[in-house]
Formats: structure tokens, C-alpha cells, sequence
């Protein structure tokens, strides 16, 4: 059930971004290389993308580490891959497609992004290095960008267009790196393109001296690294240098500048320095001449507040290239939206900044949507038809300089969890204890109705009037003809067919007390249980002609009542045991109740509750009793909840059922859908090497005590 109505006013995020893609090239193609260089350096966020190389074998470039802190929506394939080369990479991308003329014509290009100067306004500068060799010429692609012939007179409306040879290339190649107001192709490309969130943010800049003679794997290796780099600093967050510009240190003023801290914020050291060891000496006395000092710590520290004081002379240090946990970037903003019978109509602003008016279909993402379930590929198609999962819910939206209007339509309950499966190839189907217990829960109208169980006398209550059920009473007559050769499991399918049926059992309260616990303390724990319907009151007494025994609730007593059975109206007694006793009010469980006793469902209503209490503040969501099916393996999954995370969690009456097979079968689940494993159980402890592996993949494990808090 979902703990709080999806309709209602909620706070969405979203966001604005350039697309994430990845090229692969032949290993080795300089040519392929300086093809994907000037693409690039015409696309929002080309700097951003991927570069991996693929050799004749069809063996990629790792590119795991890469790809986990930034995913990509698209993989494109270089026209120059050989069949080999072009299979291997379709075996890691199934999705990757062939690039070809035009597949980037609906893209933003990265000079739309620079400001238009006002009429009475000066153009901004832009030098344009000009490099003598056709080596040089790609390290500026790589470094600085591109600027094609046929583009030159639109970057003249917007630039003061110089171009720079000779050794005065270096300099230029420094300054169009770390400008403010962006310039160069690669940093406009950038814009808008902010840090929206990063796990284990590594917020340094970094200063990457390439080597003498830069070719494919050394350029690749550059690039990929500055493409997922991340720091609140102008320009790129990663700058690179040939090496031989460590020969004119006087060039390398502007780092002092793009690498300076904002007041109140210092970065021990300023700058990382990422080169190769034998030239360790030629970049000491080169940022020695610049101004800047060579920090010897291991510690990297920010510092905030009043008291932190600029240096004189900013600190450096040798740091090999490292780069922080997933990243998320773009334009981002928040609004309030508002959902009705789960549809809602929005208008929703272009981020602060973001002032593009050219009418390009831009990738808009919104996040923070109160969904029940995580968002798959199915799912984003319930929301909107041209949705997809991509860091939320990716719309293709025209860029007009208005508002963006949107209409979502958000999931019921079964949408939710048969598109949530969906997405992971998993067929999904209710238990029919999970039916019972859903109904349950859907009759509370309110999760705070299980407070009425956590607690040992209530339990106790409980199981007391909790009827034999059949697995129980097959074990015992089992164990009474077990010289007959009576099998326990055909026992219980013999007696399912045979639909049983096992009388509820009432008894007066004074009937349910025990060592230590009197009639006010029963009465004490039955008042909330009356309260949320899972005991009842009446009375029970047999027909005077056909002895039949019968049951009336509180609301059915009347003076005159009926026998079910033969229909005889006869007046309600009022005494009992021969005359000598007032008929007392007897509780038993109610009937839906009954049914979850028997089928061992209190500790999982008792672990809903205690997850719930884990994932307060969060929107919350629960699924007692589904049967995933993935790849023909069917997983029964006692409880799934969602709220800051996705839980899978496999509950007990008593931990000793549980079975290594169980447990193997549920963390594979869980790596499949993303999820953490949990364990719970009413009575026992569970092993502590099976405890320990969900603890390991930091799943909670709940005992009698946790679920009883």
C-alpha cells in the first residue's frame, strides 16, 4: 500500500542538460580521432563525452570506472571500425549505433550558447591558436576545441575573432582553457552543464601535462578523465598543457587565476598536477616561476569560515588522475506541481540562465516525482509517452526562452509495481498471502494501525486466538500415526483439498491472562486491537434445538437472534453455565485476521512496520507477498518496500526456517533489481554468517526486539 496519497503538491526537481554520449573508435585512428575531436567541439557537452577505443579483436578500452560516474544515453560507432571491432563493441553496447552524416544536426551547438552582445556592447575576444604541424593541431582539438571554416562568419557575430601562431599558439591554447565569460568551443560546449550532485565528490582542479608527443591512447586518456572531472572552478575543471610549453613559465599566470579559491573557501593544496615523474623537475621550476609552491603533504582538506587568508603563493601537488563517485550535471532547478487523481498539468520555467530561444529539442529531466516504485524504461512510458529513464524522467523539450508545459500521468498501484518489474525483465504476480495481507492493510486506512501489534502481550493475544492451522495440525497427526508411514506435506495438501475449515475460537478476556498478567493488562492490549479491527467482540452460545454453535458480533445482538443453521428465532440468553453466570463478551479474531495468523503473515506485518519507522520522512510504499519470476527462477519476496532505497526482504515466524537456498536466491534478486536484501523473524536468530551477508550489502536484519520497538 502506498503510506501517504500520491496526489497532493510536491516538490519536483529538474534539470536542463546537453546529451551524454560515447564514441568508439578504431585503437590507434588519429584520423577517427580528430574526426570525433570537431564533432565534439560543435555539441553541447562534447567535452563530456566518451572516447573509447576498440582494437582489431574487438577489445574495448576498460571503460567501467568511467561510465559509473557518468552513464551515457547513447553509444555511437565510428564509420571507420572494422566488423570485428564494430561486433565487439555492440557485445558491451547492444544498443551502440552507427554514426552518420547528420546525427548530430538536432543538437544544441555549442555556440548558440554564448551570450549575444547588446548593440552598444563590445564582442568578447576570441584567439584562436593556430598550431604549425598536424600533431599540434589535434592537441588543440583536444585541449581547446575546433572551429570549422564553414561556422567562422556566426562565431564572428558573437566574437572579436584573432588567430595566434607560432609559439604564441601556447598561450592561447592556457587562456582559451580557463576563460571567463566562456570562449573557446570546448568550454561554451560546457555551459550549463553544472554539478547538480556527485557521491564522494573529488573538488580539485587539475593541471595535466601531456607528454612530448601526445598520440591516440595518451590524448583518449586526457580526455576521458577531464570528460568526467568535476570542480566549481571557470572555464575547464581539467587543463591541459603540451609539455613544452613548461619552457615559457611566464604563460602560466592564468592558472593562478582559474585555480584562485572564492573568499571563505580554501583548497589545501590549490592545484593537483597530473605528469610524468621524469619531467617532475622541468614542472617544479616552471610553477615555480608561475608563483606557485609545491605543497609535500598527503592530505587533501578544504577550509571555510572568516579566518581563511589567500596565500601569496598558491600550493601545488603531484596527484595521479582520480576522479569522484556518480555524477550528475546539468541546469537545475525546482518548482511546486501539483497532482489530482494522480494527472498533473505543469508550467514549469527554464532553469536560472539557461536562456536558449532557438527552438532545439532539449533533454529535460524531472526528478523527485513522487513515484511508488524506482523508475524503469516501462514506467517512464506510464508517465509520458515520449518519457524515458535517464537520471529521471527524460523528455525531449523545444527550447523556446518559455515556460515548459507538461502533462504526467502517474502510476496506480499495479502499474507501478507490473512496469517497475518490467524494466528488469521480471514477470510479477501477488501471492495470496500477499492478497490477504494487502487487504488487511488497505481496511486499517492507515499504516499507524500496526502500532497495535508491536508489542509482546498483543502477540501473545493474538496466537492465543489464532485457530490450529493446517500445517500445525498435519505435524501433529503426523507425529500420532507416525507408525502408519504418514507423510507431513501430502498430510497438509490432503487437507487443503479437503477445505477444512477451523472453527475461530472465542474466549473472554479473563480466559487470555498467564503468569504475570492479569485481566486490566489484557484489556489493555485489546483496546487497540479492537480499535483497528483485528479482534472482535460478541458472543457465542449454541442453538437450543439443533446445538448449533453460533457467533454474533457486537453488531448483530439483538434481543431476538436466528440460528444459521436450522433458522430457529429464539430470544438471547443471559446467563451461561447452567444460570449460574451473565454471558461475559467474548473476542475473537476477525476473519481477514484469522486468515493472516494462519499463514504466518503477523512478522511480515510487523517488518512493514519497522521499515517503514527506518524510511521515515521518505515517500513510502510496500508490497507484502509478490512472486518475482527473472529468467525462469521464481523468488518469493515476503515484502517489498520503497523508500530511500529499494528493499527486498525475506521474513520468518522463526529464523531457523531460514534456508541457504532462500537467502542465495533473494541477494540474487536484489543485485538483478538494484535492491538490499533484509531478513526478519518473530522468534529466533537467524545464522550469523547468513546475517552477515545482508548486513554486508548494508540490508537491515530484524529480530523479535526490532520489530517489536
Amino acid at each position: 500500500m502506498f503510506d501517504e496519497h500520491l496526489d497532493g503538491q510536491h516538490r519536483l526537481s529538474y534539470l536542463v542538460r546537453g546529451p551524454e554520449w560515447a564514441f568508439v573508435l578504431p585503437q590507434g585512428d588519429l584520423e577517427a580521432l580528430d574526426d570525433v575531436l570537431c564533432r565534439c567541439s560543435e555539441l553541447w557537452n562534447g567535452a563530456g563525452s566518451l572516447l573509447l577505443g576498440a582494437d582489431r579483436q574487438g577489445r574495448l578500452t576498460p571503460s567501467g570506472h568511467l561510465l559509473s560516474v557518468r552513464p551515457v544515453d547513447r553509444v555511437w560507432l565510428h564509420p571507420a571500425l572494422g566488423d570485428r571491432a564494430r561486433a565487439g563493441a555492440l557485445a558491451c553496447f547492444p544498443t551502440a549505433t552507427q554514426m552518420y552524416e547528420g546525427f548530430d544536426e538536432d543538437e544544441v551547438h555549442a555556440l548558440l550558447l554564448a551570450p549575444e552582445p547588446a548593440p552598444n556592447e563590445s564582442k568578447l575576444s576570441l584567439l584562436i591558436p593556430s598550431a604549425p604541424t598536424a600533431a599540434r593541431r589535434r592537441v588543440v582539438r583536444a585541449l581547446w576545441g575546433h572551429v570549422a571554416e564553414k561556422d567562422l562568419s556566426h562565431w564572428r557575430a558573437r566574437f572579436e575573432i584573432g588567430e595566434v601562431g607560432g609559439e604564441a599558439f601556447l598561450p592561447a591554447l592556457l587562456a582559451g582553457q580557463t576563460s571567463t565569460p566562456p570562449a573557446c568551443p570546448l568550454v561554451l560546449g560546457r555551459s550549463h552543464m553544472n554539478v547538480v550532485n556527485q557521491a564522494a565528490p573529488l573538488d580539485w582542479p587539475y593541471l595535466y601535462v601531456l607528454p612530448a608527443r601526445p598520440g591516440f591512447e595518451a590524448l583518449v586518456r586526457f580526455w576521458n578523465f577531464r570528460s568526467r572531472a568535476a570542480v566549481d572552478v571557470p572555464g575547464m575543471p581539467v587543463v591541459g598543457i603540451p609539455r613544452e610549453a613548461l619552457r615559457q613559465p611566464d604563460h602560466l599566470d592564468a592558472l593562478r587565476r582559474w585555480c584562485a579559491p572564492v573568499p571563505g573557501n580554501q583548497r589545501t593544496p590549490d592545484l593537483l598536477v597530473a605528469s610524468d615523474a621524469d619531467i617532475a623537475d622541468c614542472v617544479d621550476t616552471a610553477l615555480g616561476v608561475a608563483g606557485f609552491q609545491r605543497d609535500r603533504e598527503h592530505q587533501l582538506r578544504h577550509s571555510f569560515g572568516d579566518r581563511v587568508q589567500p596565500r601569496e603563493r598558491p600550493l601545488y601537488r603531484y596527484f595521479a588522475p582520480q576522479l569522484g563517485g556518480r555524477l550528475l550535471r546539468g541546469a537545475h532547478a525546482w518548482s511546486l506541481v501539483a497532482f489530482a487523481r494522480g494527472r498533473g498539468s505543469m508550467a514549469l520555467p527554464p532553469p536560472p540562465g539557461f536562456s536558449l530561444r532557438t527552438g532545439h529539442a532539449v533533454r529535460t529531466v524531472l526528478r523527485e516525482l513522487p513515484l511508488p516504485l524506482p523508475l524503469t524504461e516501462p514506467m517512464a512510458t506510464v508517465l509520458h509517452r515520449d518519457g524515458a529513464a535517464r537520471d529521471g524522467l527524460l523528455l525531449r523539450l523545444a527550447a523556446t526562452g518559455g515556460d515548459w508545459h507538461v502533462d504526467l500521468r502517474l502510476p496506480d498501484r499495479a502499474e507501478a509495481l507490473t512496469s517497475w518489474a518490467a524494466g528488469y525483465d521480471c514477470a510479477v504476480r501477488p501471492t495470496q498471502d500477499g492478497r490477504y495481507a494487502d487487504a488487511l492493510l488497505e481496511r486499517l486506512g492507515s499504516l499507524d494501525r500496526l502500532d497495535a501489534l508491536a508489542a509482546d502481550l498483543p502477540v501473545r493475544v493474538l496466537e492465543q486466538l489464532t485457530p490450529v492451522s493446517r500445517p500445525k495440525l498435519a505435524q501433529r497427526l503426523a507425529a500420532e500415526l507416525r507408525e502408519h508411514e504418514i507423510d507431513e506435506e501430502r498430510l497438509t495438501e490432503r487437507l487443503r483439498g479437503a477445505e477444512l475449515h477451523l472453527e475461530l475460537p472465542s474466549r473472554p478476556p479473563a480466559d487470555l491472562t498467564g503468569p504475570g498478567i492479569k485481566v486490566p493488562d489484557v484489556l489493555k492490549a485489546l483496546e487497540p486491537l479492537v480499535d483497528a479491527g483485528y479482534v472482535v467482540r460478541g458472543r457465542s452460545l449454541r442453538c437450543p434445538r439443533c446445538n448449533f454453535h453460533l457467533w454474533f458480533g457486537l453488531d448483530e445482538l439483538a434481543e431476538r437472534v436466528t440460528c444459521n443453521a436450522c433458522r430457529l428465532r429464539f430470544t438471547l440468553p443471559l446467563a451461561t453455565g447452567g444460570g449460574r453466570r451473565e454471558s461475559p463478551i467474548e473476542v475473537r479474531l476477525d476473519g481477514l485476521m484469522a486468515r493472516a495468523m494462519d499463514q504466518d503473515l503477523l512478522p511480515v506485518l510487523l517488518a512493514l512496520r519497522a521499515v517503514r519507522r527506518r524510511f521515515a520522512g521518505y515517500l513510502f510504499s510496500a508490497w507484502p507477498g509478490v512472486e518475482l519470476t527473472r529468467n525462469g527462477r521464481a523468488v518469493d519476496v515476503d515484502l517489498l518496500a520503497h523508500g530511500p532505497y529499494l528493499l527486498c526482504c525475506e521474513v520468518k515466524a522463526n529464523a531457523a526456517s531460514l534456508e541457504r537456498d532462500q537467502l542465495d536466491n533473494l541477494l540474487a534478486l536484489c543485485d538483478a533489481v538494484g535492491a538490499r536484501p533484509g531478513l526478519a523473524a518473530l522468534a529466533g536468530t537467524f545464522e550469523a554468517s547468513l546475517a552477515n551477508e545482508v548486513r554486508d550489502r548494508d540490508g537491515p536484519v530484524l529480530h523479535r526486539s526490532g520489530l517489536l520497538a
